[in-house]
This record gives structure tokens, sequence and C-alpha cells, in this order.
């Protein structure tokens, strides 16, 4: 903005396909934001895949893992289809993060807080932290 109050910015216009609302703002996050509340945007590729990491599980949660001492406590569990796992980051001011390369899921690097993923297929699914090399696990999905 200028000092008189007005934007330097062009309008951008743009109408949602799915709902036709229209979308007006002066960056393209506005924009984003706008189509996204409508549902313009597309799904990610893992939430068009079927999984679900965020934070808030999509099915039971049946095993608790925790993020200690530069590891992740347990290392493994064993889970069945359609449930969930948590990950507590709690290694004090240490940030980390669970990666899964298989399923190209990361989530957000943060040294506090829970994160989920439900698993909606059956196998074994290794994770590790893109931060520290130390830091592994695995997911085994039953049936």
């Amino acid at each position: 903005m200028d000092m008189t109050g007005t934007s330097n910015m062009p309008s951008i216009r743009m109408r949602c396909r799915k709902c036709g609302r229209i979308a007006a703002g002066a960056a393209v996050l506005s924009l984003a934001t706008s189509l996204a509340a409508c549902g313009g945007l597309p799904a990610s590729p893992a939430v068009q895949k079927g999984i679900t990491p965020g934070k808030l599980p999509q099915g039971p949660v049946a095993a608790v893992v925790q993020t200690r001492y530069v590891a992740f406590e347990p290392s493994t569990v064993t889970i069945h289809t359609g449930q969930a796992v948590e990950w507590i980051m709690d290694d004090g001011p240490i940030p980390g993060n669970i990666h899964f390369p298989r399923l190209h899921v990361t989530s957000p690097t943060e040294s506090s807080g829970k994160w989920y993923h439900t698993f909606f297929k059956a196998g074994v699914f290794s994770y590790v932290s893109t931060i520290h090399s130390t830091m592994f696990g695995k997911v085994i999905v039953r049936p």
C-alpha cells in the first residue's frame, strides 16, 4: 500500500469453476486461499491416493510414537488397515519430522506437537527424519 492507503498491486479476479464464487485479491496468496475455500484447488497427490497425513487422525489411533533423544520410540509399530499412528514431537528444543519416502509424505518440522498418519493399505512403511540421519522407524500395516 502507498501512503494514501491504496494498493499498488493490480486486483486479481477469477471465478471458481466448482462453486462460481469470484475470488478477488491483491496477491496470489489471497487468490489461492479463496479458491481453496470453495474447493477449487486439486487435492494433493497424497490425499488423492487415500493417504491422510495431518493434524487429525482419519481412523482410530492404534499406536503412539514419541521423538526422544533424537530417536523414534518405539521404532517399529504394527497396526491394521484403517488405523492411524500418532507421533508426539517431544525432544525438547530439537526439531524433527517424519518422512515416508515411498509415500512421498512428510510431516511439518516441529520441536513439539502431534502428527497423525492413517494407513489404508497393508504393507511395511519405513520412515525417517530428514533432519537427523539416526532417526528411522517402521510401520507394519496388516489387513
